[in-house]
């Protein structure tokens, strides 16, 4: 615990800018043969402040509650961004991402429904 205390002054010390979450959201991620299931538990935040986003090998989770919040995530070469698929319900948001050998790249916004 030292250590990080030591290292938080001394990045003050140099001029770095701490950025202290107060928030992260509970994630489950679990895998079959046709996909990957993306769980977050998102309470108190509503659909209009919640963002999903596939970027090549990246997912994006962000939004809104009191205060922002952002989870990203590596995604294996053969998740599918095109297909994926996102349902919001009672503070859950479940982000489906097919299997998909053929993944192309680019960034890919996913509509929450």
């Amino acid at each position: 615990m030292n250590v990080l205390t030591e290292l938080s002054a001394a990045r003050r010390a140099a001029g770095e800018e701490m950025i202290t979450l107060e928030w992260t959201p509970l994630i489950d991620i679990t895998e079959d043969d046709e996909g990957y299931l993306i769980k977050a538990e998102l309470p108190e935040v509503g659909r209009q402040n919640l963002r999903v986003t596939v970027d090549e090998t990246t997912l994006t989770i962000s939004g809104e509650r009191r205060f922002a919040f952002k989870r990203q995530f590596a995604l294996p070469m053969n998740a599918g961004g095109e297909k994926a698929s996102a349902r919001f319900k009672d503070g859950v948001l479940k982000v489906h991402l097919p299997k998909n050998p053929d993944s192309g790249t680019g960034s890919v916004g996913i509509d929450v429904g």
